[in-house]
């Protein structure tokens, strides 16, 4: 995990890190991405409901935008990293399936790590490597960070939930969900608790409350 942290480290203090016209995973593409909880996770709601979870993203989603950009690879975790013991430094870690990248706060990439959804990540290695971090970009406002962070893992979380039940039921794939839904929801749960997520928050007790 301290590799996985050093190289998002030495990619965000990379000045061209970002391809040129790599495309922006900007607030509206985001908003598209999580419509999928409305297909697979409530798809007998109300065109009220629905219109509701649009607005309470959109009040949030350019919040998690208030940090710096880099190359977001979009699906950075453990699984998706290779040691290369015969190199030096953070050349050490291989990384695979970042075909999905774009441009986009540097909080996401972090987080996906930190907060996974296929295997548990102790509290303290979180701790940890986001003090580690946060230890190389002393400028970064904390609490814009912290937002960001709070606001992106919902929203992969939010995703990521729809995407297992699709696999469940489109696909017959139950394992994902049986597996490592339970983890996301409580993964969900924690991120819901910071203060700029009471609208999603409460829609997601209302409408999405699994039984």
């Amino acid at each position: 995990y301290t590799l996985a942290t050093d190289v998002l480290i030495a990619l965000h203090k990379h000045p061209r890190a970002i391809p040129k016209d790599l495309r922006v995973y900007h607030p509206e593409k985001m908003l598209e991405d999580i419509g999928l909880f409305l297909e697979w996770r409530t798809p007998t709601i109300a065109q009220a409901g629905r219109d509701e979870f649009r607005a309470v993203w959109r009040e949030v989603l350019p919040l998690a935008h208030q940090v710096p950009a880099s190359l977001l690879l979009r699906d950075y975790h453990v699984a998706n990293l290779m040691l290369l013991p015969d190199r030096q430094g953070v050349r050490q870690a291989g990384l695979l399936d970042f075909q999905d990248a774009y441009q986009g706060p540097i909080t996401y990439d972090l987080m996906s790590l930190l907060e996974d959804a296929r295997r548990d990540v102790p509290e303290e290695l979180k701790e940890k490597m986001t003090a580690h971090y946060l230890a190389h970009f002393p400028a970064l406002d904390r609490n814009a960070f912290e937002t960001s962070m709070a606001i992106l893992a919902a929203l992969r979380h939010t995703r990521v939930l729809a995407i297992f039940e699709r696999l469940s039921r489109r696909d017959g794939k139950h394992e994902y969900k049986q597996l490592h839904s339970p983890r996301v929801e409580r993964l969900l749960q924690r991120a819901l608790r910071h203060s700029m997520l009471g609208g999603v928050k409460r829609w997601m007790e209302r409408y999405a409350r699994q039984d």
